[in-house]
């Protein structure tokens, strides 16, 4: 019986794509699968998989059409057998131990799924930045309904991603977030006190969308009413940051509604955001 199916989707970066998948070989896992799904319009086999297969548990399935990767993730869980599913970008690593780790925690079956700390390289690891404020242990529902804190590797039991319905494919972006919600209201998570899954942060694929305001807007819209006023009022001031509102009197106004100080301090947060922004220019200048 197959434990664990590591779903990897992929559209045109095989290179990338190399060291992602020897990443998860080199767990040294026994009873798991690497299902490797090709999302673009022009799907080829790499030569290294070809290869590789050979002695390794992959498989190689194509998702006819570039669909996306939240389509291509749905996709993949589709095809595997294992127990657990964890994800793992194309252009990511995980670090030696993380998947034997998670799959301790899960086993236990005392938590819905299992994650674990994440950092960032640049340009073949020529530099390393750290993720300040990651939550550990216990995750609960309140840790993660106001941001989300959980990198897409999460694990959890096939049959409950299924019951979920996967990634709703409706969401123009932070279609990972949701289903994080989705996850932590059947019960906790736990986050382990690593930091080992390695997050490519390459200048020509930013992680951080100039749009991320509308994957906020339909968060906003799915769980208002299940979260309450103060909720909503605190996500509301999160798009107009991301939207890059910077007039303060729509956050106070949402204070006065709300009857909470909270929202402003979003207004704060992009005011010294860009007040430090500002003060780098001139000093490169």
């Amino acid at each position: 019986m197959i434990e664990l199916s590591v779903i990897i989707p992929t559209c045109n970066r095989g290179d990338l794509l190399q060291q992602a998948v020897m990443s998860v070989v080199a767990q040294q896992l026994a009873n798991y699968e690497i299902i490797i799904v090709d999302d673009s319009t022009t799907p080829q086999q790499p030569l290294f998989l070809q290869q590789l297969m050979v002695s390794a548990p992959i498989r190689y399935v194509v998702n006819n059409g570039a669909h996306g990767a939240a389509n291509a993730r749905n996709f993949g869980v589709q095809q595997a057998q294992g127990v657990f599913i964890t994800f793992l970008d194309d252009d990511d690593l995980y670090m030696p131990g993380r998947l034997h780790n998670m799959l301790q925690v899960m086993r236990s079956g005392d938590y819905v799924f299992v994650s674990s700390g994440r950092f960032y390289q640049l340009n073949d690891f020529n530099s390393v930045q750290q993720v300040p404020r990651q939550l550990q242990g216990v995750v609960s529902l309140t840790d993660i309904y106001q941001a989300n804190d959980i990198d897409i590797g999460f694990m959890l039991k096939r049959d409950t991603f299924l019951a979920l319905k996967g990634f709703d494919n409706s969401f123009k972006n932070l279609e990972d977030w949701d289903f994080v919600i989705r996850m932590a209201q059947l019960g906790n998570g736990y986050k382990l006190p690593r930091v080992d899954y390695c997050v490519n942060i390459a200048t020509n694929r930013p992680r951080v969308s100039d749009n991320d305001w509308i994957g906020y807007q339909q968060i906003l819209e799915r769980y208002q009413n299940s979260f309450g006023p103060a909720w909503a009022a605190y996500i509301t001031a999160s798009i107009y940051r991301l939207k890059k509102i910077h007039s303060p009197l729509p956050y106070l106004r949402i204070c006065f509604h709300s009857k909470s100080i909270t929202p402003f301090f979003e207004f704060i947060k992009m005011t010294l955001k860009r007040s430090h922004a500002l003060l780098f220019s001139k000093s490169e200048k």
